[in-house]
């Protein structure tokens, strides 16, 4: 018996493997059909713009081909998870922390359930927690799930051999 039965969960996928399993595990914990998953991706325009910035080719055809692409992908992943609960799909170009927690807050949901991949060293510092982030803005409960042993591994080698230099 599960006590806490959310009937809105907000999933934000970063489109890795693990995002499946993140999928799932919101689907598992949904408190049954009337319930509502709902994945979400924000695509970081901040690469985009840098990127075509020192290309000098067109943005507008350039972000629309990619804006279907990552569209696509999503209703992939949702499409390959199986349950009784319908999964609904947004992809947005923005911020990924501001926008998740501004979704969160707008639509109302019960947890969010978010991958987090276990960096350390200078790879978390470049790249930063979007989950870390997220659980302490938002309004709601976070789940963050851990990525699989193997996939969090190269993070902490990259973090000793940083420490043994």
């Amino acid at each position: 018996m599960n006590p806490y039965l959310p009937k809105k969960i907000l999933v934000p996928l970063d489109m890795s493997e693990e995002s499946v399993r993140v999928l799932q595990a919101a689907m598992r914990m949904a408190g049954g059909e009337e319930s509502e998953v709902h994945a979400f991706h924000v695509v970081d325009d901040t690469h985009y713009r840098k990127g075509l910035a020192v290309s000098g080719i067109s943005t507008s055809k350039l972000r629309e081909d990619a804006f279907l692409a990552m569209e696509n992908r999503l209703e992939l992943l949702a499409n390959r998870v199986s349950g009784k609960v319908k999964v609904r799909t947004t992809l947005i170009w923005g911020d990924p922390v501001k926008d998740i927690i501004q979704m969160a807050k707008a639509g109302d949901f019960d947890l969010i359930v978010m991958a987090t991949h276990g960096r350390r060293g200078l790879n978390r510092f470049f790249s930063g927690s979007v989950t870390e982030e997220v659980m302490r803005r938002a309004s709601c409960s976070v789940l963050a799930l851990r990525a699989k042993a193997q996939e969090a591994e190269p993070a902490r080698k990259e973090e000793e051999m940083a420490g043994a230099v």
